[in-house]
């Protein structure tokens, strides 16, 4: 049976709509591809970013942890400088209390010095003792010393007496110092033989400083009066 003009198939037909099919296919497929892209450049820009963000974070703890240790460090040296500084200052406080009672810091106790020479001289059964004191003056140190705004004060003493023997002279100078209260600084001491005929075996002519420290102040020259 012969089949009709109107019922056979259109061949350009089929093969036309074959064609867009496959295009839309590929259309389809760029897309795909394009958006796979976007999503894994989109992805791959959070990873940097992440990682990024992690690494900076991390360099400011890092920074942050080394400014803490820096600080701590700091804090416990100026804790330890503090312990050294307060126990530099109880042994420098014992030693001025000490030189204060010995008489090197402060004024010159003179009377003090005297009624200890009258007691040398009772104990140890001492020939008379002549002396004289000179008036105080300045000892020039070295510019390079620091004195903390204190000076060195020196009088000049001249010990004059007879003696029976070189212990007297040992008795009487040591006698001094400890009773006193001051810091002696021996020149020097002549000793001369007297003639047979005289009791005494010795004169002694011995030249001393008194040594003593305090603050700066005008020292009068000597013979002047001090004003009233």
């Amino acid at each position: 049976m012969a089949q009709s003009p109107a019922n056979k198939p259109d061949k350009k037909s089929a093969k036309k709509g074959g064609g867009g099919v496959a295009a839309r296919k590929g259309t389809s497929d760029l897309k795909l591809i394009r958006l796979a892209s976007i999503v894994f450049s989109v992805s791959l820009l959070l990873s940097v970013g992440l990682v990024y963000l992690s690494n900076d974070h991390m360099e400011k703890r890092r920074g942050e942890l080394g400014l803490a240790n820096q600080q701590r460090d700091e804090s416990r040296q100026k804790l330890e400088r503090a312990h050294t500084e307060e126990r530099e200052i109880r042994e420098y406080l014992a030693l001025y209390e000490r030189f204060m009672k010995q008489g090197i810091i402060g004024e010159e106790q003179r009377l003090n010095w005297i009624e200890a020479l009258q007691a040398a001289y009772k104990v140890y059964k001492l020939y008379p003792v002549d002396y004289v004191i000179s008036p105080q003056q300045t000892v020039q140190l070295d510019p390079s010393i620091n004195a903390s705004g204190m000076e060195l004060h020196a009088s000049q003493i001249v010990l004059k007496s007879d003696l029976l023997h070189e212990g007297d002279l040992i008795n009487l100078l040591s006698s001094l110092r400890k009773s006193a209260h001051n810091f002696l600084a021996a020149k020097e001491c002549v000793l001369e033989r007297q003639k047979a005929t005289v009791q005494a075996q010795l004169t002694s002519e011995c030249t001393l400083y008194w040594l003593t420290m305090g603050e700066h102040k005008e020292l009068l020259p000597e013979g002047a009066i001090p004003p009233r």
